[in-house]
C-alpha cells in the first residue's frame, strides 16, 4: 500500500520538491517518527519525545511528528505546548478529523472555549453525519451561555443518534432502558474530562449502575417528535428507568417518555406522570395539611420577563407572604438563581433580572423558614444543617449532611470550609448515617418516610432540616423532594462514612431494578469513589497482626476541635481507637491497626487541625483493653493516669 502524502493533497502552493539532501533528511525524519510510535506503544514516552524532537530538527514541518508530540504533551498535561504543535499539524493537514477533535478538546481544557467552539465547527464539517461533534457544539455553546445555539445543536445531535447502547463489560445480568432528554436541560462541557454534562433535567443514577453486569440503553425521547418510528426499533430491555426528573423544565419530554412507557410492556421505575406530579406546586398541595412536615408555601410565576420585582411584589400581596422570602428561577439546582429577600424594595435582583431579560422565565416565590442552630463550639454565627436522604422502594437511606456557617444557602462550597473549621461536625454526620431516627426529633424519621411515600416515586431524594423558628420548632421542613437529586458515591473519598452511606443507597437502587425485572441479585460492582489522599500507605497489604499504640499529643490542642479532627483521621486511616482530653494542654488516644498506618497517623498529628499548635507527639505501646470502633470519650478525671503505657 502506498504511503499517504504527508502534506495536504489539495494545497495549491505545496512546497517545492526538496533537493536530494532534503529528501534524505525527510526519510530520516519519517524513520524517527516510526521509532517514536513504537516507543509510545511500549510506554516509553520520554524515548518517544526524544525521537520526535530529533525528527523536527530534520524536518520542522513534519506533520506526523507535530501531531504525535502534541498528543504526548497533552497526555502529561502540557497543553500550552500541545496546542500550538497540533495547530502546526492542522494548518498543513486541515482535513484530519481526529486531530481536529483533539485540538478542540485541548482548547476547551485550557479554558479557550471560543477557540474550541471554532475548532469543533470544523469537526462537524469534516464529519457531518456524526452526532458527537454536534453534542460538543451544544455543550460549548451552553458553556458560553448561548442557550438557543446550544438547544439547536442538541436537537441536531439527538436526531442523528437517538439510541446509544453500553454493553455490560463482563456479562449481562440485566438490561435497562434509560429515558433521557437532550433538548430540555442546559448542556455544558466539563473542562477536566471534556465530558458533556446536563446541568438540569436528570439525576446520575444510571451512571452509578453496575457496568460490569448491566447493559444500558440510552434513549433520547426528544426524537419521537420527528421520528416516532424509533419506538418500534428499540432494543429489548428488562426494565425502564425514567431518568428525566425535572417536571417544569422537562414537561414535554416527560409526556414523550410516558408514551414510551405506555407503549412498551415493561416494568417502569419513576413513572413519568409521577415525576410530573412531583413539581414544587404539586408537593406543596400534597403536604400543606401535614401537621409535622412543612413544605414552604410556594407560588409559581410563569412568563416573567424583564424586571421581576413587580411580579414578586404582587405575589407577596396576593398570597400573604411574610419576610424573609426566597425567589428562585425554575429548572436550576444547587441554589443557582435563588436569593433570600428581607426587604424587596432595597434588594438587588439584577442577577435574576439579567436572565429574565433574555427570555421569559418561570419564578417561584417561597416562604423562608429558619433552621439555624447555635452551638458554643461555633461562635459568632449560627450553623445551618441540611440533610439528604433517598427514598428507594419505600425505604429511606441517609446519604449526607451539609453545613453552612452563617449562610442559609447550604451547598458543597459552603460545607467544605465549615467542616474544616469545625471537625466535630463529622461526628454529627456519622450519627445521622448510623441512627437517623435518633438524630432527628422523636418519630420524625418515620414521619418523613411516610410523607415521601405519598409522592409516588420509586426513587427520589429529599433535602430537609429541622425548623427552629417559634411556633414550628421541631417540625421537619422539606426544601426539595424530587427525582433530580444526585448521589455522590463516585465523587466521595473511599471508605469515609459518607461514602459508605451513599453506597448503601446505590445498593438498594440495584435491588430495586432487579426486583422490578423479576431477576436474581448478584454481587454488584459499584463505582469505587475517589482515592483517599491520606491513605497512600493504606494501599499496601495490612500487617499480619494489628498493633496497639497510645498517643499523647501536647500543646494548644484543647478547645480547637482536635478530638473531632482525630476521630475523622481514624476513619481516613481505617483504624480503630478512642480519643479524649487528658488535661488542659494534652489529648490522649489509643489506636489499633497496622503499625504503618498508625505511624502515618502520628505524623499527621504533628500538625492537627488548623487552629491547633502541637508541641510534641509521644507514642508508646498500649497494654490495656484494645478499643473496638471509633469513639470520642469524655475528659479523663484528674485522678486518673493518662494512658496505660
Amino acid at each position: 500500500m502506498a504511503k499517504p502524502n504527508r502534506y495536504h493533497p489539495t494545497a495549491a502552493n505545496a512546497r517545492p520538491k526538496p533537493l536530494r539532501s532534503g529528501l534524505e533528511a525527510e526519510q530520516h525524519a519519517d524513520a524517527l517518527v516510526d521509532k517514536a510510535r513504537d516507543a509510545q506503544q511500549a510506554g516509553k514516552d520520554a524515548e518517544a519525545i526524544q525521537a520526535l524532537t530529533a525528527a523536527l530538527k530534520l524536518d520542522p514541518l513534519h506533520i506526523a511528528a507535530h501531531a504525535l508530540q502534541a498528543r504526548l504533551m497533552a497526555k502529561h498535561g502540557k497543553f500550552d505546548i500541545a496546542i500550538p504543535m497540533m495547530q502546526n499539524a492542522l494548518l498543513q493537514q486541515p482535513d484530519d478529523a481526529d486531530n481536529a477533535f483533539l485540538y478542540a478538546r485541548w482548547l476547551a481544557r485550557a479554558g479557550k472555549t471560543r477557540l474550541a467552539l471554532a475548532a469543533m465547527h470544523r469537526c462537524v464539517q469534516l464529519r457531518p453525519n456524526h452526532d458527537a461533534p454536534r453534542r460538543y457544539l451544544a455543550g460549548l455553546y451552553g458553556t458560553l451561555g448561548y442557550e438557543e445555539h446550544s438547544q439547536y445543536w442538541a436537537r441536531k445531535a439527538v436526531t442523528s443518534k437517538a439510541v446509544a447502547v453500553r454493553e455490560a463489560k463482563v456479562d449481562t445480568k440485566l438490561t435497562v432502558l434509560a429515558l433521557y432528554t437532550q433538548t430540555s436541560g442546559s448542556l455544558k462541557v466539563n473542562r477536566e474530562n471534556f465530558g458533556i454534562a446536563t446541568s438540569e433535567g436528570h439525576n446520575n443514577l444510571s451512571g452509578l449502575l453496575d457496568s460490569d453486569h448491566i447493559s444500558l440503553i440510552r434513549f433520547h425521547v426528544d426524537t419521537l417528535d420527528s421520528q416516532p418510528e424509533l419506538l418500534r426499533k428499540l432494543p429489548a430491555a428488562d426494565v425502564i428507568y425514567n431518568s428525566i426528573t425535572d417536571p417544569e423544565r422537562c414537561e414535554h419530554a416527560l409526556h414523550l417518555a410516558q408514551k414510551v412507557c405506555d407503549r412498551l410492556d415493561l416494568p417502569v421505575i419513576n413513572e413519568p406522570r409521577a415525576v410530573l406530579a412531583a413539581s414544587r406546586e404539586g408537593n406543596y398541595a400534597r403536604f400543606k395539611d401535614n401537621p409535622d412536615v412543612i413544605l414552604p408555601k410556594s407560588v409559581k410565576l410563569e412568563g416573567v420577563q424583564g424586571d421581576c420585582k413587580p411580579f414578586v411584589e404582587k405575589a407577596m400581596q396576593e398570597h400573604g407572604f411574610n419576610y424573609p422570602i426566597l425567589v428562585r428561577v425554575s429548572g436550576y439546582q444547587n441554589g443557582k438563581y435563588m436569593q433570600k429577600i428581607d426587604d424587596l424594595a432595597s434588594h438587588d435582583l439584577s442577577e435574576i433580572d439579567a436572565l429574565t431579560r433574555k427570555s421569559p422565565e418561570t419564578l417561584y416565590v417561597i416562604q423562608y423558614h429558619d433552621v439555624s442552630v447555635h452551638d458554643d463550639r461555633a461562635p459568632d454565627k449560627p450553623l445551618y444543617p441540611k440533610y439528604r436522604a433517598f427514598l428507594i422502594n419505600g425505604q429511606l437511606y441517609p446519604t449526607h449532611v451539609r453545613f453552612g456557617y452563617g449562610d442559609w444557602n447550604v451547598h458543597m462550597p459552603e460545607h467544605k470550609p465549615t467542616v474544616k473549621r469545625f471537625p466535630w461536625l463529622y461526628e454529627w454526620e456519622e450519627r445521622f448515617f448510623n441512627d437517623p431516627a435518633a438524630t432527628l426529633p422523636k418519630g420524625q424519621w418515620e414521619t418523613l418516610r411516610k410523607a415521601m411515600q405519598t409522592v409516588g416515586l420509586d426513587y427520589l431524594g429529599v433535602d430537609f432540616a429541622v425548623t427552629t423558628e417559634p411556633g414550628n420548632a421541631g417540625k421537619l421542613i422539606v426544601f426539595e423532594a424530587n427525582a433530580a437529586m444526585r448521589n455522590f458515591l463516585d465523587q466521595l473519598e473511599q471508605d469515609i462514612p459518607a461514602h459508605t452511606a451513599s453506597r448503601k443507597a446505590i445498593l438498594a437502587a440495584h435491588d430495586l431494578f432487579v426486583e422490578r425485572a423479576d431477576g436474581d441479585t448478584w454481587e454488584y460492582q459499584l463505582p469505587p469513589g475517589r482515592p483517599n489522599p491520606a491513605k497512600t500507605l493504606l494501599e499496601q497489604p495490612p500487617a499480619a497482626l494489628d498493633e496497639n499504640r497510645h498517643l499523647l499529643i501536647r500543646g494548644q490542642v484543647t478547645g480547637v476541635g482536635y478530638r473531632e479532627w482525630f476521630w475523622h483521621e481514624l476513619h481516613m486511616h481505617q483504624l480503630q481507637g478512642w480519643v479524649r482530653q487528658a488535661s488542659d494542654d494534652a489529648i490522649e488516644a489509643v489506636v489499633v491497626g497496622p503499625l504503618e498506618r498508625i505511624e502515618h497517623l502520628k505524623t499527621r498529628c504533628e500538625d492537627g487541625p488548623i487552629p491547633a499548635k502541637v508541641e510534641a507527639v509521644e507514642m508508646s505501646a498500649w497494654t490495656g483493653e484494645a478499643p473496638i470502633g471509633t469513639r470520642i470519650l469524655e475528659r479523663v478525671e484528674q485522678t486518673e493516669v493518662c494512658g496505660d503505657a
